[in-house]
């Protein structure tokens, strides 16, 4: 075990997680706070990948919502102008 001791609060270079400057391994994926490349690499691949994916239903209704209130504005503008 390392010396080192980290004089502040860290992220953990495998997963990304935020850490206390008490602790020197990460507390979500248990890589050191000064792990060598080859160890970060080992625990980055333990950690399950996510993808975000967003469904037909929400990605329809949010542009429904912007050309309608697009449409709107133009609306209101164009009353604007002829008045």
């Amino acid at each position: 075990m390392s010396s080192k001791k980290v004089g502040y609060d860290w992220v953990c270079h495998a997963c990304t997680a935020e850490n206390s400057k008490q602790v020197q391994q990460c507390q979500v994926c248990g890589c050191g706070a000064f792990a060598s490349v080859k160890t970060i690499q080992n625990h980055t691949n333990q950690q399950p990948k996510v993808e975000f994916r967003f469904s037909r239903e929400i990605v329809v209704e949010a542009l429904s919502w912007i050309v309608g209130g697009v449409l709107v504005l133009l609306f209101k503008y164009a009353l604007l102008v002829w008045m």
